[in-house]
């Protein structure tokens, strides 16, 4: 049921594109453009709208829950662990070269064939980049840009193509890490279940 008098419960995106799927009586999967898709219940959605810890870091959350959708591939259910255990436990970056890095290695996953030329959404795609706005992700892609890790062709109806160069997935290549998205998301649930049973 596509309900489009709601707004994103994580980045307050309204109407336009927001899914709201009933998959249990207090549950609702949400498909949105900028955070990508999840999974939430009226408990937890009440909290967020409350909460001012959630308002202060709403652009990291939606990062985080639009970062896991890609490498996992998978809606993020946020109820459990709850999303304030990302928030304290996630990688976040913390400077603008991680966030460079961090952007180039999600579109290499989203667009993972060599010559594959791809248009961004800045309005919706800045996540991408952990970034607060539009703004920042034109930032990042200027530069990627500059450092030839990414190749800008001239602009089309939507905005200009991108292709990741043979220098930028060499690039991502060297930076991967060596624990993958399934083991992070697997220790972290391990770690939320372990502290929960101790109290």
């Amino acid at each position: 049921m596509n309900e489009n008098d709601y707004s994103c419960p994580i980045c307050q995106k309204e109407k336009i594109n927001i899914y709201h799927e009933k998959i249990q009586d207090d549950t609702i999967k949400i498909q949105c453009d900028r955070c990508g898709d999840y999974i939430a219940c009226g408990r937890i959605i009440s909290y967020g709208q409350t909460n001012e810890n959630w308002w202060k870091q709403k652009h990291i959350l939606s990062a985080i829950i639009r970062e896991l959708n890609i490498l996992n591939n998978k809606p993020i259910n946020i109820n459990s662990p709850p999303i304030d255990y990302y928030l304290s436990t996630y990688s976040i970056p913390t400077t603008p070269k991680e966030q460079a890095d961090r952007l180039l290695r999600l579109l290499s996953k989203i667009h993972p064939e060599s010559g594959e030329r791809f248009i961004l959404d800045n309005k919706n795609d800045y996540p991408l980049c952990f970034g607060k706005n539009e703004k920042e992700l034109s930032y990042f892609l200027k530069f990627l840009v500059n450092q030839k890790y990414l190749e800008e062709f001239e602009e089309i109806e939507f905005g200009p193509e991108y292709e990741i160069t043979v220098k930028g997935r060499t690039y991502i290549n060297e930076i991967s890490t060596e624990m993958s998205s399934n083991q992070f998301i697997i220790s972290i649930e391990k770690n939320h279940e372990k502290e929960s049973s101790n109290f």
